[in-house]
């Protein structure tokens, strides 16, 4: 990291030296260089740089160079060489690598070139032109059959542009980016951004040590724990109003994220539930606040997560997260609460989410118009700027008494299944007792009683037949013996 101002000037000096040459593909790799040193840099940076000493040699020495003989040479060095400084804008310098590249050189450095372009403009948090160039170059249609360092490129990009589209309160472009990288474990995430190698594989010793090669430096890590908090978070703010559609039941709703919904199956199985730990159980322990209502329990243990400070700007992303988690809560309440009411108050509503009016107004009005399955069945009385809710959805307690119907008839149909598998018959079910239908059931009875006879006579018509035989037999025996 310390030469990496001196690596710059090289490469500098080396592209113009190639252009006057005109090696045009050489001097699109000097401009490669710079740009993989630099693309996960801030906007403005500075460098020292020592002077390289001045060295004069005489005839003999050159001719003993020319010559390729090795021996003493005496060097002439000025003393005092002291150093300089260059200064330049790391986006611009990017943009301008990025073009010379692409313009020059070949498809693997073209591609490089575009990913790190990207992945610079979403660390600076312009998320628009970065999404855009990504679109744009359709890298993510190819990427599948590209090299293992081109893959690895790609996820460190994407999980960049994720993180940018959070800060930039893009919750939901947030949590599409992250959730092609964070579905899986922690090791699964540090493997595909190359950040630490794999605990148990079916590896050669030649395959781990290319693995090894391939690991980014300590200084370009992206921090796991800040992207498994962002993931969770955004997965928080979009899918636990969705949840409280369906009464919370993660069966109900497919499209929830993996990752969340094992660590709430993971909750929901443990006999006793402690205080929250780790940055996981925080989250969840927030979701399940946030389910019942309670926003400022929610807000207090997700702003009090410390990765939050890894964040520039952390101020003001606490103060998007805890507008945005109001605003959660006030969809999760009412899509949970509304059975229960015949009619809200804005101002109530207003003062128990400490939200403005227009504010609550507007997201009430969406939830009303949505025509999704998440529209709330509600009404605005603008004289007394109330909500009148419409009661057309069942209860928790009507949809457990459903359920509990359900149940119960396959459990008759399952036992008179298993009655008629026993005893031959077709049991009682077409026997309607209200109606007294017995048509059914007696051309059933007769059909049985018929069967059964016909048993009985084939039975004993080979009854009777085995005694004349038998007789027959006896018969000519006797007479034989006379």
């Amino acid at each position: 990291m310390r030469e990496v101002g001196l690596l710059i000037n090289l490469s500098e000096k080396l592209k113009a030296y190639y252009l006057e040459r005109n090696d045009i593909l050489a001097a699109a790799r000097a401009e490669y260089v710079v740009l993989e040193n630099i693309y996960y840099k801030t906007k403005h940076q500075k460098y020292v740089i020592p002077n390289t000493p001045n060295v004069e040699f005489n005839e003999e020495e050159k001719n003993d160079n020319n010559n390729k003989n090795i021996q003493k040479k005496e060097v002439k060095v000025e003393e005092d060489l002291g150093s300089f400084e260059i200064e330049f804008d790391v986006t611009k310098r990017i943009k301008d690598a990025s073009k010379f590249i692409f313009e020059n050189g070949r498809d693997l450095m073209k591609a490089h070139s575009m990913l790190y372009l990207v992945y610079h403009l979403a660390l600076i948090d312009n998320f628009v032109e970065a999404r855009d160039h990504l679109l744009m170059s359709h890298i993510q249609h190819t990427v599948q059959n590209a090299t293992i360092q081109t893959q690895i490129l790609y996820n460190r990009t994407i999980v960049q542009i994720g993180l940018s589209a959070f800060r930039c309160n893009n919750i939901k472009e947030a949590h599409n980016c992250l959730s092609e990288v964070c579905n899986g474990n922690i090791d699964r995430i540090r493997e595909l951004l190359a950040q630490g190698l794999t605990r148990y594989s079916d590896k050669t010793i030649s395959e781990q040590k290319e693995e090894k090669l391939r690991q980014i430096p300590y200084h370009m890590h992206i921090n796991i724990e800040l992207l498994e908090s962002v993931h969770l978070t955004s997965t928080i703010l979009l899918e636990v109003p969705i949840l409280a559609i369906h009464n919370n039941d993660t069966t109900k709703y497919k499209n929830i994220t993996r990752a969340f919904k094992r660590l709430l199956d993971h909750n929901k199985r443990q006999p006793i539930v402690g205080p929250p730990i780790t940055t996981r159980d925080s989250i969840v322990a927030a979701a399940k606040a946030l389910m019942d209502g309670n926003w400022k329990k929610t807000v207090e243990l997700i702003l009090g997560l410390n990765v939050w400070n890894l964040l520039p700007k952390c101020d003001d992303i606490k103060a998007m997260l805890k507008q945005r988690i109001k605003e959660e809560g006030l969809r999760t309440y009412l899509f949970t609460y509304s059975k229960y009411y015949d009619s809200m108050s804005l101002t109530d509503l207003s003062s128990m989410f400490e939200l403005e009016e227009n504010t609550v107004h507007s997201i009430i009005s969406k939830m009303m118009i949505n025509d999704k399955n998440e529209k709330l069945n509600a009404s605005w009385d603008q004289p007394t700027n109330c909500i009148i809710m419409h009661k057309s959805e069942p209860s928790r307690l009507q949809s457990l008494a459903l359920q509990y119907s359900d149940k119960i008839s396959y459990f008759v149909e399952t036992n008179e299944k298993l009655m008629d598998w026993r005893t031959g018959g077709y049991g009682y079910k077409h026997y309607d007792k209200q109606s007294n239908n017995k048509s059914d059931y007696h051309q059933r009875k007769h059909y049985n009683n018929r069967k059964y006879n016909n048993n009985n006579k084939s039975y004993n018509k080979q009854y009777n037949n085995n005694n004349n035989y038998n007789n027959n037999r006896s018969k000519n025996y006797s007479n034989n013996k006379n």
